[in-house]
């Protein structure tokens, strides 16, 4: 495994913590201009972004003996950061 694949599993968590500020700046101003709104469209594009980096780094880059050990930790990493992404918004 690799450490990009660290990197791949925040990129949601990071995402959504973006999209959900950018929906929440566009809400109060009740108009969708400027950063804003590009911060939700690069935040959905993280997340998937993310995720599929994430998925095909494990799948190429792992032995197969120890695959599950690096799927639990790196479900582990993304848990974490998805759940912060949460708790923050």
């Amino acid at each position: 495994m690799s450490k990009l694949a660290y990197i791949f599993a925040a990129m949601p968590g990071f995402g959504l913590m973006l999209s959900s500020w950018g929906k929440e700046i566009v809400y109060e101003k009740e108009m969708c201009i400027g950063f804003p709104c590009y911060a939700i469209l690069i935040g959905y594009i993280l997340v998937f972004v993310g995720a599929a980096g994430w998925i095909l780094d494990i799948k190429f880059n792992t032995e197969s003996d120890e695959y599950r050990k690096t799927v639990a930790l790196s479900f582990l990493v993304f848990f974490v950061v998805g759940l912060l992404a949460v708790v923050s918004s």
